[in-house]
């Protein structure tokens, strides 16, 4: 049998999908862990421990379900093939080093639970959002901590950045909608707005992006969809007003019977 990293022909591949269905015992049409490294992975290569094969199962796993079907498997075998065709490299597939962890003073980690973690681009940086009231940035390139800002003693219920104001919003069950600057580095709030009266506590973000730039849109704990109208830079901190003469909101609509948490 071809290694997974190898050219493999009709016959190869036909060979290996009748060995990935005996290999998926209960017939869910998906390899987990335990499949993929005790039935599959001895003929992926006679040189691959199992170690390797467990990171190669992890590569595989797209989208982190814990499991890998075949179609997962045969765009992954397909992609390398590609990338070694046009003589790009295979780094990208390849997981951080273990020792990553260790580069960093145990005394940086979050003391709650961590509930959101992002990658943003444009800054190079992995964003961790936790229970303990903190966001903690990493550098991208090796996970080196690189700034704790703490928001308070209330949990953070979710994180977006914002592309074109350059801005991290972080939302708490305080109700708070808080928004730090991500422009020069500096990370600094710079507004902040409380959702208000009977409003519920924001759950979800996303974006829409319409004539007037990026709007912010949250879901929260009373199953609410809402999009504020009001700026970044909300300083001092203030409450969401909705009235005749001003809008900071508007609800987008009131279905839902429970929280909205994406």
């Amino acid at each position: 049998m071809a290694a997974v990293d190898e050219e493999i022909n009709l016959d190869q591949l036909k060979l290996l999908k009748r060995i990935f269905e005996e290999a998926d015992e209960d017939g869910s049409g998906e390899l987990d862990i335990d499949e993929f490294t005790e039935k599959l992975g001895p003929h992926l290569g006679g040189n691959l421990t199992r170690e390797a094969i467990t990171q190669l199962f992890m590569k595989i796993d797209a989208d982190a379900g814990g499991t890998v079907d075949w179609e997962e498997f045969t765009n992954y075998m397909f992609l390398e093939r590609a990338q070694e065709a046009s003589g790009t490299t295979s780094e990208n597939w390849r997981l951080f080093p273990q020792d990553f962890r260790d580069k960093n003073d145990p005394g940086v980690a979050h003391r709650g639970a961590v509930d959101k973690i992002m990658y943003v681009e444009a800054i190079d940086k992995y964003v961790t959002c936790s229970r303990d009231g903190s966001f903690r940035l990493w550098n991208g390139t090796d996970l080196k901590h690189f700034r704790t800002m703490t928001m308070g003693s209330s949990w953070i219920t979710d994180s977006i950045y914002m592309p074109g104001a350059r801005k991290l919003v972080f939302t708490t069950v305080d109700r708070a909608i808080s928004y730090y600057e991500a422009n020069r580095g500096s990370y600094d709030l710079s507004g902040r707005v409380y959702a208000s009266g009977g409003m519920g506590v924001p759950q979800a973000l996303t974006l829409v992006t319409n004539d007037s730039g990026e709007q912010l849109v949250y879901g929260d704990s009373k199953g609410h969809i809402i999009m504020l109208l009001c700026g970044t830079r909300e300083w001092p901190a203030r409450d969401l007003i909705s009235t005749d003469e001003h809008q900071d909101y508007i609800h987008i609509h009131q279905e839902h019977t429970d929280w909205v948490s994406q």
